[in-house]
């Protein structure tokens, strides 16, 4: 495999630092069920669904990190922090990061730098 053709690869939390180049990956939803009414409170039924991200494969850039929490930066600009017991990330290439963090710059410029 040839090093412009790296998969990402999922990480625990433990393994994300900071300069690292993440995508969102899955995202993990908690509901509580409609039995809660007649349910005592400590057996309270919760129901977890983990769905694919419309995120997948947008690269953000980690900021800063306080496990579980996470502070990303956007192509955009944008800052955001992360869960990660509620997000499942993964790693990107540092190819793949710059060429999209610079990618956005020229859409934004109208020309490299």
């Amino acid at each position: 495999m040839t090093p412009c053709n790296k998969p990402s690869r999922v990480i625990g939390p433990e393994d994300v630092r900071r300069g690292d180049y993440v995508t969102v990956t899955h995202t993990l939803y908690e509901f509580i069920q409609d039995t809660c009414a007649s349910t005592p409170r400590q057996e309270i039924p919760v129901s977890r669904v983990t769905v694919m991200s419309d995120d997948a494969g947008r690269a953000m850039k980690v900021v800063a990190v306080c496990l579980p929490f996470v502070l990303v930066e956007d192509t955009h600009g944008k800052r955001d922090s992360l869960d990660l017991r509620r997000h499942r990330v993964a790693r990107l290439t540092n190819a793949f990061g710059r060429k999209a963090f610079k990618a956005r710059k020229i859409a934004k410029n109208g020309r490299p730098r």
